[in-house]
């Protein structure tokens, strides 16, 4: 009899520590295989673009912007996002969150490659990530001491990660357009502009209700939204073209965290 009790009492333990394993998060560089809340690391390589490392810290932020668009596109095929199991459900031929990380990887593609051309045109000393963080860091160093100092900042006191990456790429485009079209890239010249009015009846009748302007600023107008059509389109091409290789993380991306939301630790 005291053995019977024994060994009921030991197959309760053993079930309680294993139910409290299964529940408790894991935080690891690659991330056990099961449990509903695996977390990754912030600095674990969820990729690489043409061999720059893309983090998860950087994942998220795209997994942010592109989570509402994802739930559209399933919300307007009749899916319901609100349902148990959502995003790792197979909807045709992929599931939401697969077709979530595509677009944050296409996302992160793009900005990859306008970093690489940020160094190549003198803009920008490194394509990491980790240069970024640094640059954030000295920022945020800079505006913490200027307001110490009563000194004018403009903007925010301080960046959060994810609007000062996106205040960087937005300078990176502008900047960027200006070079190409000083080096000839992105080439300005009567007819590329005919052609492209006609092939943009939007952009023609932007102008037509803009023509009570005085010609040259209409003309200026016309320059600019050439200049960031070709400018677009070059980037699609060479983000498209780009070697996108997944690490084994991005699994545990897809099948754990993305019904909350949040893959990586605070």
């Amino acid at each position: 009899m005291r053995l019977i009790v024994g060994i009921v009492l030991a197959l309760l333990v053993l079930a309680v520590v294993c139910a409290a394993a299964w529940l408790k998060p894991t935080t690891v560089g690659h991330p056990a295989a099961s449990g509903p809340a695996t977390l990754l690391a912030q600095d674990t390589d969820v990729a690489t673009v043409d061999g720059i490392a893309v983090p998860a810290r950087e994942l998220q932020i795209y997994l942010d912007r592109d989570r509402a668009a994802t739930i559209a596109h399933y919300q307007a095929e009749n899916h319901d996002a609100g349902s148990a199991g959502f995003w790792t459900t197979r909807y045709g031929d992929s599931t939401p969150s697969e077709h979530l990380i595509d677009a944050a990887l296409a996302d992160i593609a793009r900005a990859t490659v306008q970093r690489r051309w940020a160094v190549t045109y003198g803009i920008a000393e490194s394509a990491t990530y980790d240069s970024f963080l640094t640059q954030l860091r000295d920022e945020n160093t800079r505006r913490r001491d200027a307001v110490a100092e009563k000194k004018p900042i403009y903007g925010p006191v301080q960046y959060t990660e994810a609007n000062y990456f996106q205040y960087l790429q937005d300078q990176y485009s502008f900047d960027l357009r200006d070079a190409m079209r000083t080096n000839g890239t992105i080439n300005i010249d009567t007819g590329s502009i005919t052609s492209f009015l006609r092939a943009r009846p939007d952009i023609a009748a932007f102008v037509r209700l803009h023509a009570g302007q005085a010609e040259a600023e209409a003309n200026k107008m016309i320059v600019m939204l050439y200049t960031e059509d070709r400018y677009s389109a070059l980037l699609a091409q060479a983000a498209s073209a780009a070697s996108v290789a997944r690490s084994a993380a991005l699994e545990f991306v897809a099948r754990g965290c993305l019904e909350s939301g949040r893959c990586i630790t605070p």
